[in-house]
């Protein structure tokens, strides 16, 4: 971008990310993922922090709040490349706590965007990683309780509503 160096590209971006200026920040990391020489987690975890951060932002457009990205569509491609560069983040991490952190934002992604069994996967291996953090564990064994034992759902209607039947147009 501009003449930027890669390491002036990631301070840039990391710079805006932390003003929450995620949007502007992605041509930044698109920037420094595609031009660095000797690659590292952090630059893909940060890269993919953002992206998802987007799809979570809303700011306020007179008195509504309105969605940071333009469209579902959008949405859907920041996840997904945000996922991705989770799992380039998690490949190259080392071992260890690193290496949990990552893949326990991943489970977070997966679990916020609807992906329970994903989320259980990506916080399995986050235990795998890093057996000595015993949080993981109970975060894994809590989800696999709510997926196999599904909370009630509530009944939209009361059962004692009458339904009518829907009217043909004339």
């Amino acid at each position: 971008m501009n003449g930027l160096t890669v390491p002036e590209a990631y301070a840039r971006a990391i710079e805006l990310a932390k003003q929450e200026r995620y949007r502007q920040c992605l041509p930044y990391y698109e920037t420094a993922v595609a031009w660095v020489r000797s690659d590292f987690w952090e630059l893909h975890f940060n890269y993919g922090a953002a992206l998802l951060n987007l799809t979570l932002q809303y700011g306020e457009r007179g008195p509504h709040p309105v969605a940071a990205t333009r469209s579902s569509v959008e949405r859907v491609m920041l996840v997904r490349e945000g996922i991705r560069q989770l799992s380039r983040a998690a490949e190259l991490a080392p071992a260890g706590a690193a290496r949990a952190r990552v893949l326990g934002e991943r489970a977070n992604a997966f679990a916020v965007w609807g992906f329970p069994w994903e989320s259980l996967v990506s916080l399995r291996e986050a235990q795998e990683a890093d057996p000595g953090q015993p949080e993981i564990k109970r975060q894994a064994d809590a989800l696999l309780q709510l997926i196999l034992n599904p909370p009630p759902t509530v009944e939209p209607r009361s059962s004692h509503a009458r339904r009518v039947p829907p009217r043909a147009l004339p």
